[in-house]
């Protein structure tokens, strides 16, 4: 019914995925009830394919909340952006309980974390868009027509 403690404290002290990689594409924060950001992630990509991803925790992140995102970064490495599109709470759940069910608070974090890489997922739209709109700009064709 709830999380194995040893998997979560695996993922809230794991190194791996507490990091922002470079250069930065994608950005994406959750802002806590008081205004201030509780974590953000962060992502970067090759062929819409996420490369390298990781979050920044603030100091006042439970340790739970830190095993949520650094789950959802690793369910999200190497994976299409679209493929990402679609992980949510219970593939954190999975991850993270032997039952694949998690307590309501945990419940909770894990849907923060997915919010997280939403917002990542947004804020890397619209940098393609940006790209698209400079290339656009240079007067090149469109890839695939014919002048």
């Amino acid at each position: 019914m709830s999380a194995s403690p040893s998997k979560l404290q695996h993922y809230s002290t794991s190194p791996v995925y507490c990091v922002t990689p470079s250069p930065l594409q994608a950005l994406g924060e959750v802002i806590g009830q008081d205004g201030q950001t509780l974590f953000s992630i962060a992502f970067t990509t090759h062929r819409d394919i996420i490369t390298q991803i990781g979050y920044t925790p603030s100091a006042d992140c439970p340790d739970a909340l830190k095993a949520c995102a650094a789950c959802i970064c690793a369910l999200a490495k190497d994976q299409a952006i679209m493929a990402a599109e679609l992980l949510g709470p219970g593939q954190i759940a999975e991850r993270l309980s032997d039952d694949g069910d998690l307590d309501d608070q945990l419940f909770y974090f894990s849907v923060l974390a997915t919010m997280g890489l939403k917002n990542a997922l947004a804020s890397y739209a619209d940098y393609k868009k940006a790209d698209l709109q400079a290339w656009k700009a240079k007067g090149a064709p469109h890839p695939g027509s014919e002048r």
